[in-house]
């Protein structure tokens, strides 16, 4: 199905902002 290759992706880019929005205080 179309979300076996969506949800690992998004899944991966959810970890990519999280990690920004938490770096981005500590930055600032």
């Amino acid at each position: 199905m179309l979300a076996d290759g969506v949800a690992p992706r998004a899944f991966i880019f959810a970890l990519i902002l999280s990690s920004l929005f938490l770096s981005a205080p500590c930055d600032a």
